[in-house]
C-alpha cells in the first residue's frame, strides 16, 4: 500500500480510514483487492497506533 505523508497522517488522526482512503483514491496498492479488504480493520488499527506516536514528520532522516 501507498499514499501520500499527508494521507498516511491524516489516517493516523483517525480523521478517515483506510477504506474511505482507498474509494477515494489517497491509498493504493498492488495485489488482489480482496486480500486488502479482507485485512482493513486490523490495518486500520494499526494506522491509529502508529498515529500515536510524536513524530516530526516535517524532515526525513
Amino acid at each position: 500500500m501507498y499514499a501520500t505523508t499527508k494521507d498516511w497522517i491524516e489516517m493516523g488522526r483517525g480523521d478517515y480510514g483506510p477504506m474511505h482512503a482507498m474509494m477515494f483514491g489517497e491509498l493504493s496498492f498492488r495485489g488482489p483487492k480482496f486480500v486488502a479488504m479482507a485485512n482493513m480493520g486490523p490495518f486500520s488499527k494499526f494506522l491509529r497506533l502508529i498515529g500515536q506516536i510524536p513524530a516530526n514528520t516535517n524532515a526525513c532522516p
